[in-house]
């Protein structure tokens, strides 16, 4: 059965904010393989698997939370700073 438009629109928007090692992270909390994953997000293919597309939406939301914080802890006076961003990229990085 062909994927529906909202399917469609769903995929378009997690495809553009895929990082690499997404994929290999969603197979992982999925439980399936980084070929049928790869293939789940594809629009070129004939199914929907609504817990892939759950997970995907999980790991971008959590993503996109965690750069909100970031952007926070950084004064907007002192963005240019290197000694103000080092630590808080240490931070990150750690994580």
């Amino acid at each position: 059965m062909p994927l529906n438009e909202t399917q469609i629109k769903l995929l378009t928007g997690i495809q553009s904010n895929l990082r690499h090692g997404d994929i290999r992270e969603i197979a992982e909390k999925t439980g399936l393989s980084r070929e049928y994953v790869g293939k789940a997000l594809s629009l070129s293919n004939d199914f929907f698997n609504q817990d892939i597309i759950s997970v995907a939406v999980e790991i971008i939301s959590e993503r996109e939370r965690a750069e909100k914080q970031l952007l926070k802890k950084l004064p907007a006076e002192s963005a240019d700073n290197n000694s103000t961003i080092e630590p808080i990229m240490q931070e990150v990085t750690e994580r």
